[in-house]
Order: C-alpha cells, then structure tokens, then sequence
C-alpha cells in the first residue's frame, strides 16, 4: 500500500478489505491514507468491519464531504464497523430525508441517484443495530407513506423493513406497520406481495428477540 505505482497501490488497498479482522496491522496505514483523502482507504476500512473501531474519528470526518458518493460510502463504512459508529446516524437520516423529498411530487422528480442513494443509505442503518434505535420513528413513517404501487416503492420498502429487523427489540414501535404488512393486500405482483409479507414476519420475528 505503499506503493509509488498508484495502481498498485489501489490493488492492495481493496485487497486488504477481504481479508476482514485479520486486516488489523494494517489499519494505521488505512487511516493515514484516509486522511490523505484515499476514498478507497475508507471502504477498506469498513470492510475490515468492528476490528476497525479507532478508525471512526477519522471516517466521521471524512463524512463530512460535499460530494454524496463519497458521503454515502463512508456511511456504509461506518455502518460495517457496527455500533460504536451510531454517532453518524443523525447524519444518513438527513440525507435519506433529502432523497426522499427529491423524489416526491415537486421534488426534482424521478432521480436515479437519490433511489439509488436513498436505498443505500437505509440498508446501512441496519449495520448499526440497536445503535440505530433514533431512526425507528422515521422508518415507521416512510413505510406508513409507502402506496406499494411501483417497484421501486417495493424495493425500497423492503430495505426499510429488513432494517427495522436488524434494529431488533429496539424497533419495538414498528411492530403495528409491519404487522398491518401481513395483512394488507396492495397493487403489486402474487410474488412481490408474498416477498414483502415474508420480509416483515421475518422482521417481527427478529424485533421479538432478546437484545443484545
């Protein structure tokens, strides 16, 4: 990773990443290419997951970028390292908000990048877990706004209710919308209906658990 060959060193950055825990040693070295501005240095990070933990001051900061790629790989970096990096969940909120209202009517309308972002981003908050409890009231809502009438209304939703799962005995107030789920019959497929009906008793079952 040291490499004057910037190709080189690109190859051995993404390669440490699936190496995961065991990347350990090499975390300094991520970090100092991150505060060098190496993007790749923080998904690196990120997959090497919950070893990378002294890396969240640092990826915190990088977050704080103008450019949303760069945003929301970092978001999704923060959220493989898992609970300790919930401080950053007020901020993919926000920017869930943003992509949500720019895809709604007067908004910019339809805008790959804000579906694209807006699904991302809400898959990450899963990540942290329990650590994502502040984001169940808003989840509730973007499902309870749901008409299911479009794919990308469904594929969205369903991201939604994997996430209030992942959240656990902490998305406790999801249980009446993801129960209404079960029973509600809407405009999509046989297929995609019995997918999202599996998906939230799926979700039930894990918000029953015991925590952690």
């Amino acid at each position: 990773m040291r490499s004057a060959d910037p190709e080189i060193r690109m190859m051995a950055t993404w390669s440490v990443g699936f190496v995961g825990a065991d990347a350990y040693p090499a975390i300094p070295l991520l970090i100092e290419r991150l505060k060098a501005g190496d993007f790749l240095a923080g998904v690196t990070l990120g997959n090497i997951g919950p070893a990378a933990v002294e890396a969240i001051p640092y990826l915190m900061e990088a977050h704080g970028s103008s450019v949303e790629p760069y945003r929301r790989g970092y978001a999704i970096a923060l959220s493989k390292i898992g609970p300790p990096a919930a401080e950053v969940v007020p901020r993919l909120l926000y920017d869930i908000w943003t992509a949500d209202e720019a895809l709604k009517p007067g908004g910019r309308g339809w805008d790959h990048e804000a579906v694209w972002s807006r699904q991302r981003l809400v898959e990450a908050l899963g990540g942290f877990r329990w650590g994502a409890a502040a984001a169940v009231p808003y989840l509730v809502k973007l499902l309870e706004e749901r008409t299911f009438s479009n794919l990308t209304d469904l594929f969205f939703a369903q991201a939604v209710i994997r996430t209030l799962g992942e959240i656990g005995p902490e998305a406790r107030e999801a249980l009446p919308v993801l129960q209404s789920i079960l029973q509600r019959e809407f405009s999509a497929s046989i297929e995609n209906q019995f997918r999202m009906k599996e998906m939230a008793a799926r979700s039930l079952d894990m918000i029953f658990r015991e925590g952690p």
